[in-house]
C-alpha cells in the first residue's frame, strides 16, 4: 500500500442517506464514505480492475503497487472536483460492498462513481441506487449524467435500459445522459 496522504472525505456524518427499499429488502443499507474505509474502498477499486489486470504480464507486487496508485489518484480527483459529492458506501452486514459517488448539482446530477464487490454485481442494486437518484433528480426537474467506460457493456446496457443516451465521448469512455420528464 502507498504511503500517500490522501484527502479526508468531507464530515457529512450528521447527515441522513435514505437507502431505497429494494437495498434494505435484502440486507443493504448506505452512509456517508469514511476515512477509515479507504482500504475496504481499495480492495474494491482492485476487485473492479482484477479481469483487465490478469492480462498485464507484470509481478504481482507490480500489479498491486499501480492499483494503489490509480485508486489514490481517483480519490484525490474525486475529493477536489467533487467536494460537495455524497460520497456513499454500500454495506450489507456492516461490510463495506460497494460505492456511491453522487453529486446533486444543477442542472443535472452527476453520478460520479458506482461500483460493487464481484459477488455483489448484477443484483440489481446500481438499478435500484440509479433509479432513486432519478425520482431524486425529477423532482428537482433536473436531468442526469454519467460517464461509463466503452468496454464495459453491462453497464452501458443497464445505462440504456434506464433512459440514458450517450451523447459523446472519448476514445475510452461513453458520456451519458438522461433528462428528466416534466410529465411523469
Amino acid at each position: 500500500m502507498m504511503a500517500t496522504h490522501l484527502p479526508a472525505f468531507p464530515d457529512r456524518l450528521h447527515n441522513t442517506i435514505a437507502t431505497p427499499a429494494f437495498l434494505l429488502e435484502r440486507g443493504f443499507s448506505l452512509r456517508h464514505a469514511r476515512d477509515r474505509d479507504i482500504p475496504r474502498l481499495r480492495l474494491l477499486y482492485a476487485d473492479t480492475r482484477a479481469e483487465e489486470m490478469l492480462l498485464v504480464p507484470w509481478p504481482q507486487a507490480a500489479k498491486q503497487q499501480f492499483l494503489d496508485q490509480q485508486f489514490d489518484l481517483q480519490h484525490q480527483h474525486y475529493l477536489k472536483h467533487y467536494a460537495d459529492a455524497d460520497f456513499q458506501v454500500i454495506e450489507r452486514n456492516n461490510v463495506l460492498q460497494g460505492r456511491y459517488y453522487l453529486s446533486r448539482t444543477e442542472p443535472e446530477h452527476l453520478i460520479i462513481d458506482i461500483c460493487m464487490m464481484g459477488e455483489q454485481r448484477g443484483l440489481g442494486i446500481g438499478r435500484a441506487l440509479i433509479e432513486h437518484s432519478q425520482r431524486e433528480a425529477q423532482a428537482l426537474q433536473r436531468g442526469m449524467q454519467l460517464h461509463v467506460i466503452k468496454y464495459n457493456t453491462r453497464a452501458l446496457a443497464l445505462y440504456e435500459k434506464l433512459g440514458f443516451k450517450i451523447k459523446g465521448g472519448t476514445d475510452m469512455h461513453h458520456y451519458m445522459s438522461w433528462r428528466f420528464n416534466a410529465d411523469a
